[in-house]
């Protein structure tokens, strides 16, 4: 809040470029004292700007490591949403510095400088924000593709598992058919039951083995 001859800021935070005597003693054009205190205080931003960038590389570095992705997804999109908060501050300010030259106490208000500064952290902003989309999108891709694999892994084993029971459990039901304990079952008092039952059975494994070949059940899941 400004008029001719005073000021009135109002911050969070302690500036040390508040407390410059040079600001404070020396007379200055309001103008110009507001081009100062604008243009330190986007200066604020570069410090976190630069945590910002670091962080991203600190992701993507965890992105391709694989190692816990529960906390890889949290902390991208915490930087996500950092970045956004940036892009709409400086958003803010920009609008704010168009409109500031019609105020009637700043009519020789020049900004361009505050302006350039505000363009280049914006665009750094909107870059990690854009980065940190990709590389989300990135680690959600190679979470579904190793949980793909897994499941492709799991049902070929049940695939491979699903195969050996079609041999058995005809074999089983033969197996199990003949070891019945009834007293009158004919094919026990039989001289060659048991060599035919083998020869059955064999038989029996044979076809089945040739009607899962018919089927293409026995070859790769790239190649069927």
């Amino acid at each position: 809040f400004f008029d001719q001859t005073r000021m009135l800021t109002l911050h969070r935070l302690d500036f040390s470029f508040l407390e410059d005597d040079r600001l404070l003693s020396t007379p200055i054009k309001v103008s110009e004292l507001l081009r100062s205190l604008i243009l330190q205080s986007i200066f604020t931003f570069s410090e976190p700007m630069g945590w910002l960038e670091k962080d991203i590389d600190k992701f993507e570095e965890s992105v391709f490591n694989h190692r816990k992705p529960e906390k890889a997804l949290k902390e991208g999109y915490t930087l996500k949403r950092r970045a956004f908060s940036y892009r709409r501050v400086f958003k803010y300010l920009s609008d704010a510095l168009i409109k500031l030259p019609s105020v009637a106490e700043a009519p020789n208000f020049d900004g361009q400088e505050c302006r350039e500064l505000i363009e280049r952290f914006s665009y750094s902003s909107d870059q990690v924000y854009e980065n940190v989309t990709l590389l989300l999108h990135l680690h959600l891709g190679i979470a579904s593709q190793r949980t793909n694999e897994a499941s492709f892994r799991t049902n070929e084993i049940v695939r491979v598992l699903t195969i050996y029971s079609i041999f058995f459990m005809p074999l089983n039901f033969i197996v199990g058919l003949y070891g019945m304990n009834f007293e009158h079952m004919p094919e026990l008092k039989w001289r060659w039951s048991y060599p035919s039952v083998l020869v059955f059975m064999l038989i029996l494994s044979f076809a089945i083995f040739g009607w899962v070949i018919r089927k293409g059940w026995l070859r790769k899941g790239d190649e069927g």
